[in-house]
């Protein structure tokens, strides 16, 4: 049966961050260093593979799968080897397999965008994430999303927005998502770093609008661009009104 949006391999590779990352890694694509508890021994002595890997604190432990910010808190944000193995041992008898990642939220030129991807041809559109002003490290909860206290903002800057676009699309191909689909990523002056890909997020939501907005579309015309999309991929018939950008320049 046709359906929208990404096959089930790719939303549980987009769901693995430690698979996704090896990807990204050897595709090119830069990600914040990380290891994972599913490696040899990181789970038993997860501060002495953290300091053999050559990272450095702080790092951040999160599920190592699943989306949404789900299991990410300021208890997660991790700054000693002690600390780290106390995390390791209570989170992951929440979540099971953890992802200890560095974090580059402690670094005062740190910018956080969040790109989405839809209809045909992979149009990628981006926007700032503006957080709650804070004494802490940044950092994206689930609280934060539920409560649409982090807003997605315009970027400005058109030579900005032309890189994050072609990194986007980079990421995207790797991921190997289709139809619709949400990019996190981290900027320092050195570059762009992929996050994580939302490969089913919701669409319409807060952040998705915004980027689709910011582009010059409604929530109704990323719909339709995403149906498009899945149309002709499948054969369908791509001069259904309903479902195409209903903008010639697209």
């Amino acid at each position: 049966m046709p359906f929208v949006g990404s096959d089930g391999a790719t939303l549980e590779r987009c769901l693995s961050k430690p698979a996704l990352k090896a990807e990204w890694t050897r595709a090119g694509v830069p990600t914040p260093r990380s290891i994972h508890t599913g490696m040899p021994g990181v789970a038993e002595e997860p501060a002495r593979a953290f300091s053999d890997s050559g990272l450095s604190f702080p790092c951040i432990v999160k599920p190592a799968g699943g989306g949404n910010s789900a299991g990410i808190d300021a208890d997660s944000v991790i700054w000693t080897a002690e600390a780290l193995r106390e995390a390791v041992r209570r989170i992951g008898a929440l979540h099971g397999e953890l992802l200890i990642e560095e974090f580059l939220g402690a670094r005062a030129d740190l910018r956080e965008f969040t790109v989405a991807m839809v209809g045909p041809g992979r149009r990628c559109m981006p926007a700032e994430i503006i957080l709650p002003r804070s004494t802490g490290p940044r950092l994206v909860t689930t609280r934060q999303k539920d409560e649409n206290t982090a807003r997605a903002v315009a970027v400005d800057d058109p030579a900005l927005r032309a890189d994050l676009i072609a990194f986007a699309d980079k990421a995207f191909a790797v991921a190997r998502v289709r139809d619709y689909a949400r990019l996190d990523v981290l900027r320092l002056p050195s570059g762009p770093y992929a996050l994580e890909v939302n490969g089913q997020p919701m669409f319409p939501d807060p952040w998705f609008d915004a980027c689709l907005a910011y582009a010059g579309f409604t929530p109704e015309e990323g719909i339709r661009a995403a149906f498009s999309s899945a149309l002709l991929r499948t054969g369908g018939d791509p001069s259904d009104r309903m479902a195409l950008w209903p903008r010639a320049s697209v």
